[in-house]
């Protein structure tokens, strides 16, 4: 896992947050704890698995799920800052996304034969029948217009007409002619 970027990277909405200065000293208290991990791995005190629930707590900062982080934030600052108090917080997060992901353990399930679902060969036969090539000349084009059989590609062509003439006919723009 990277090491935690710096404070002032911390996402736009975050700095622009009411309560940001709080955030940022819940952040900075994160990246301090950083900082005293590193130190202790380097002394090989094999806290490496410290360093993963620290980086949990860092990175949430940055990829929280919602813009109501105040009571992470709040979590964070109840710590007082001691680092057994914030490490056995992110070993809870940790736990939590751990079990998060670890909760579905069976196989991927049989796809259904029910006849109101569409299977995915049908679903892909369905788009290739409706994303029939665009006309490529004037007259395909107006024969189109004529019949009024516009695809779904084929629909841009209705924005691309103009009212011309005496009687105020439609005139399809081709492709052709400097789309």
């Amino acid at each position: 896992m990277p090491v935690l970027p710096p404070a002032n990277t911390l996402p736009p909405w975050i700095r622009q947050h009411p309560q940001s200065h709080g955030i940022e000293s819940a952040y900075n208290i994160c990246l301090d704890l950083e900082t005293w991990i590193q130190r202790e791995v380097d002394l090989g005190t094999g806290m490496e698995k410290a360093m993963i629930h620290c980086r949990i707590l860092g990175y949430l900062f940055h990829h929280f799920p919602s813009r109501d982080i105040e009571p992470f934030v709040g979590e964070i600052a109840s710590t007082g800052g001691q680092p057994d108090e914030l490490l056995k917080l992110g070993e809870r997060f940790y736990a939590y996304f751990v079990k998060l992901l670890m909760s579905n353990k069976e196989t991927t399930p049989v796809p259904s034969s029910h006849s109101s679902r569409l299977s995915v060969d049908n679903l892909a036969d369905k788009i290739v029948d409706e994303l029939k090539e665009a006309p490529q000349n004037h007259e395909t084009a107006k024969k189109l217009v004529r019949t009024n059989l516009f695809t779904l590609l084929d629909s841009y062509h209705v924005l691309n007409m103009s009212l011309t003439g005496p009687d105020q006919r439609w005139l399809p723009v081709c492709r052709h002619q400097g789309l």
